[in-house]
């Protein structure tokens, strides 16, 4: 009944939509597209006619069907005349409702959050700690719902000048040194790419996936070169790229030759490139060592920001 209350519902609200309807026909079946007015239609009226023909002689309370269905469309049907919006919890600057909010189909789905600001602050670690739920009480309790701990070293964001300076205050007073940045010297996301192996060749950095799939990476492009293992782990190397923003991870474990080995024929071709950076040693677990390398990657974001 319950069910079928949704169903009546989806009829008023959403009657205008297409949906994939499955059918079978003995060992036979497919999917069909059809109008959603028609597909719950339908069926109430199938539910109807099963209710008046065989409620009697059946296992399956039609007549609950029945009801719920009714219940469900005319709750709807008086929801939408009698609430003027849909329920909402508004921000602190606004007092009500926007007169746009009615309740109509999809009005209900939230906006993505906005972009934060080019000329925003955020605040950035300045030493590597594992965070705890005091800190988080911190920044919640200056900056509620703000995204906090978005990044591994993103503390919050989308601050202004006194906000960055009163919450960088507390964590200081806390023990936990953080620093103020601009927005526009973030490092992107940066998807992470696994390799098999990689080697130096004529035109640029040669990068094999687990799939035999063979790349070319511009030597330039290079940012950072960085390695970890976890306690009693294989070592992990990662090599971050812009243009666009990558992270190439090798693994001792599937490596066809060893990390440092890899790095060194790299140095020996291109000069260049980033020198090896070494993570400190006794991580638990490799998400602590993701960490790890985000935040040095983001502390770095200063002297990055002609590249980015």
């Amino acid at each position: 009944g319950a069910i079928s209350g949704v169903v009546g519902m989806y009829l008023v609200l959403f009657r205008r939509r297409v949906v994939d309807v499955l059918w079978w026909a003995f060992v036979v079946a497919g999917i069909v597209r059809l109008p959603a007015v028609f597909v719950a239609t339908f069926w109430f009226a199938l539910e109807v006619l099963q209710a008046v023909l065989f409620n009697k002689y059946a296992e399956v309370a039609h007549w609950a069907h029945v009801g719920g269905f009714a219940a469900g469309y005319l709750i709807v049907l008086a929801a939408r005349r009698i609430l003027p919006s849909y329920p909402e919890i508004y921000a602190s600057t606004e007092e009500g409702p926007k007169p746009a909010d009615r309740f109509e189909e999809k009005s209900y789905i939230p906006e993505a959050p906005a972009a934060p600001k080019a000329d925003g602050l955020r605040l950035v670690a300045r030493e590597w700690r594992p965070l705890t739920p005091g800190l988080r009480r911190i920044v919640d309790g200056v900056l509620p719902g703000s995204g906090a701990f978005a990044t591994a070293a993103r503390i919050a964001a989308g601050l202004a000048p006194p906000q960055a300076e009163d919450l960088r205050a507390r964590l200081e007073r806390a023990g936990f040194p953080v620093m103020i940045q601009p927005h526009e010297r973030e490092v992107p996301s940066t998807p992470l790419v696994f390799l098999d192996g990689l080697a130096a060749g004529p035109e640029g950095i040669i990068l094999n996936d687990p799939r035999g799939a063979r790349r070319v990476l511009d030597p330039a492009s290079v940012v950072r070169i960085q390695m970890g293992a976890t306690r009693g782990g294989v070592p992990i190397l990662d090599i971050v790229a812009r243009d666009p923003w990558r992270r190439y991870r090798l693994s001792g474990a599937t490596a066809v030759n060893p990390p440092t080995d890899s790095v060194r024929s790299l140095r020996a071709a291109f000069p260049g490139l980033p020198g090896l950076e070494e993570g400190p040693v006794g991580f638990e677990k490799l998400s602590d060592l993701d960490d790890y390398f985000g935040w040095r990657l983001q502390v770095e974001a200063s002297s990055l920001k002609s590249q980015v």
